[in-house]
């Protein structure tokens, strides 16, 4: 399988990872359903054998053999199955299954022979029960199941796993019992009145593809659009976090518009979604579930919000018009970038931004460092302010290090920093990003101060966040100082783990005071720096400082362990960059 597309590991990784855990709520939010009257459809489906633990998988994805090999699930592994019955998915009902060309499978004959995944149509060949192998009622993650051809015989992996996929099990025996995975949990909404507490008061959600807000038309009682292009009143939401703080992927929630009223989808999703119910019940329940990763949900991540029925809230065309209840998958048009107000306490004061929603790098906000390899760190990129190597893009930054030979030089990637347009003197700055992975990939989000007469380590470095490729999900803080730093073997730092760091956005964030800087990943403290109060030697942070993001290749630390030749290109994506104070 290694012709598989390599962007799709991660994703099968999770999956795995999933199985592994036992784990089936709370992760959905990269799994489809697209409902219609109909069927249901569910796509990002896996099927992992029992007795050997194995995927099947479509041979170049569709038009061939059906086989159960792969460790891993990855593009090939990759179904979708739709539920001929509609509804809930429920045991004994009649599905289809379709590679990820879009054919599906089929037991020739109806069964009792082989299977493929190279038929265009879906008639009785390619029509198949599942069943759970204990027990009836709703499927879920994790479940064992069996696939029954249209004769009566079942989908079998020869030897339990480890070789061909074929269609003629005599009864739902170890061979013919495989695992699913990617189901989108069923939201259970709770009965009587939401429980009693605080909302989340001050929450906005603006589309990924147009950068639209989304809206109550008159502050709630009719229609939701997607196409202001500020928060307003009409803009502003309340959430219910039925499960509790803090609000967290997978949580169930109602959402209220500023006149009280609670937005609806119609029969639990499917069709239109308003803003004008009175109640709180299972049309008005909402699963809210990242984009990306697990965990606390916090200002700026993507997320979606599912419906009872497995339905995501879509706003048509990805923004700019009105917004229903009957996305299939949580794509584009699904995709919201949450606001939560101001992070920690309310005393912070947003004092500069840049959230990367135009179609340029604001060079009023951002300059470059032009530099030749070996400049700092023995580093092998050619650092230069092409679009190449970095742009705006999909509201977001985008840094990316290439083998591209530019100018002669082997590598190219970009550093930018906010020196001379804007610096500060204590504050949490933040920043929300996706590491690039990578063998001999050095991503950082970090701080050098206005005054460099010092020199270096005397001046002062804040390294907020720094990861090497050969090490990922490594996250490294440090502060630099003439008695504190890396040369002399005395800098502060620590590193923690952030599982997903290269396959989703986290925020990486420092809360600096005259005593001492706190380092923060989603909005979890990890390390502290403390002033010990003996001078600048050990303690230059009571100055201005600028920001600084860029991507290094190779170099001291980055390519200590080698860099691979064919990882490139690679790519830091920033969703934005903040500075508050008090």
């Amino acid at each position: 399988m290694a012709n598989h597309p390599r962007e799709l590991f991660s994703r099968g990784a999770t999956l795995l990872t999933l199985l592994a855990a036992g784990c089936s709520a709370g992760t959905a939010n990269e799994r489809a359903t697209e409902q219609t009257t109909q069927s249901l459809t569910l796509s990002g489906i896996t099927l992992q054998t029992v007795l050997l633990p194995r995927f099947v998988g479509a041979t170049n994805d569709g038009g061939g053999a059906v086989v159960a090999t792969a460790s891993a699930a990855q593009a090939w592994e990759t179904f979708s199955i739709e539920d001929l019955n509609g509804g809930t998915l429920l045991s004994g009902d009649s599905v289809t299954i379709r590679a990820g060309n879009g054919q599906y499978f089929q037991a020739l004959n109806g069964g009792g022979s082989t299977l493929n995944a190279g038929s265009n149509n879906t008639q009785a060949w390619e029509t198949f029960k599942i069943v759970k192998q204990s027990g009836a009622g709703i499927i879920q993650n994790g479940d064992v199941v069996g696939f029954q051809a249209n004769g009566g015989s079942w989908i079998s992996a020869q030897n339990g796993g480890g070789s061909s996929v074929l269609a003629y099990g005599g009864s739902l025996g170890s061979w013919e019992q495989f695992k699913i995975a990617g189901l989108p949990a069923v939201v259970t909404p709770p009965s009587g009145d939401p429980p009693v507490g605080t909302p989340i008061v001050n929450v906005s959600f603006r589309t990924t593809l147009k950068n639209g807000y989304l809206g109550a038309t008159n502050g709630g009682g009719s229609t939701l659009v997607a196409s202001a292009t500020s928060v307003q009143a009409w803009e502003t939401f309340s959430l219910i976090d039925i499960n509790g703080a803090p609000l967290a992927s997978g949580d169930s929630v109602y959402v209220r518009a500023g006149n009280g009223q609670y937005l609806q989808a119609l029969n639990g999703g499917g069709s239109s979604l308003n803003a004008g119910s009175n109640n709180a019940s299972t049309w008005e329940t909402f699963k809210i579930v990242k984009q990306s990763g697990s965990g606390t949900i916090n200002t700026g991540d993507v997320i979606g919000l599912q419906t009872s029925t497995g339905a995501f809230v879509s706003a048509e065309n990805g923004g700019g018009g009105n917004v229903f209840a009957y996305g299939g998958a949580l794509g584009s048009w699904e995709s919201f970038a949450i606001g939560l107000g101001a992070p920690a306490t309310s005393d912070w004061r947003l004092v500069w931004s840049d959230e990367f929603d135009g179609n340029s790098i604001d060079t009023s906000k951002w300059g470059f460092d032009i530099q030749r390899p070996g400049w700092v760190n023995n580093e092998l990129e050619n650092y230069t302010n092409r679009n190449e190597n970095a742009r705006v893009e999909n509201g977001h930054l985008v840094l990316e290090a290439r083998r591209d030979y530019y100018q002669g030089y082997e590598y190219s990637s970009a550093r930018m920093k906010t020196q001379g347009h804007a610096s500060f003197t204590y504050g949490r700055v933040e920043a929300r990003i996706q590491l690039p992975g990578g063998w001999g990939t050095w991503p950082a989000f970090w701080m050098m101060p206005d005054d460099f007469s010092r020199g270096w380590p005397a001046c002062g470095e804040i390294d907020i966040m720094e990861e090497v490729g050969f090490d990922p999900d490594s996250i490294h803080a440090t502060t630099h100082s003439l008695t504190y730093n890396w040369k002399a073997a005395q800098q502060r730092t620590t590193w923690t783990n952030v599982g997903g760091a290269t396959t989703g956005y986290h925020t990486y964030a420092i809360e600096w005071y005259p005593d001492r800087v706190d380092f923060f990943v989603d909005d979890r403290k990890y390390f502290t720096s403390p002033n010990d109060n003996t001078g600048d030697d050990a303690w230059p942070f009571h100055k201005n400082f600028y920001v600084l993001l860029n991507l290094a290749v190779g170099g001291d630390w980055g390519g200590s362990q080698g860099v691979d030749p064919n990882a490139w290109p690679r790519q830091m994506l920033v969703d934005y960059v903040r500075v508050y104070q008090k």
